[in-house]
């Protein structure tokens, strides 16, 4: 089972102030996820530019929950996540990747 919990402003500015946080990082969203089924839920932390695959499949490894719970998971964020923003951070994240060092310089 999960709850959505604060929808938040967009991504950065002024220390976050209205998103809601986990352990002192701010996200866009937060949602509590039953993990057991005894209603004690663990709360999930999601931004709109997150890969709610990668997201949900870590929450399970961190929290040694059956991945069968992680497509369950998946599905409940896939509405927070926003196309256009998650476009806009794959396209930083490959032209970081393409200016990173590729080989080590050999000096004499």
């Amino acid at each position: 089972d999960a709850d959505s919990g604060g929808g938040g402003s967009g991504a950065g500015g002024g220390g976050g102030s209205g998103r809601p946080q986990i352990d002192g990082v701010y996200y866009d969203y937060v949602t509590h996820i039953d993990i057991n089924g005894d209603d004690v839920k663990v709360p999930l932390g999601f931004n709109k530019d997150d890969d709610p695959r990668q997201i949900s499949r870590d929450f399970c490894t961190i929290h040694g929950v059956d991945l069968d719970l992680a497509l369950k998971i998946e599905q409940h964020l896939r509405p927070m996540l926003d196309p256009v923003a998650r476009a806009q951070r794959l396209e930083r994240e490959r032209l970081a990747a393409s200016k990173r060092l590729k080989q080590i310089p050999s000096f004499k």
